[in-house]
């Protein structure tokens, strides 16, 4: 049986004036949360064969470390 993980991406720092919002990166928090969250799943569920990101830096930021 396959199973689908959905996650979306960490906390977002708004503090970045004229970048665009697929520029915009995580917060100190959301790099720290991101960490607590992937340790927790790691321990509960098998490592996905196929890892999927949106190409917005805050989600590539967090698939990361993730991964």
């Amino acid at each position: 049986m396959k199973t689908l993980y959905i996650v979306r991406h960490a906390k977002s720092s708004w503090d970045y004036e004229g970048i665009e919002d697929i520029d915009r990166p995580l917060k100190k928090r959301g790099i720290h949360d991101a960490h607590l969250v992937s340790k927790f799943l790691a321990a509960k569920i098998n490592k996905p064969d196929v890892f999927i990101s949106s190409s917005a830096n805050r989600a590539l930021h967090t698939a990361v470390i993730f991964l």
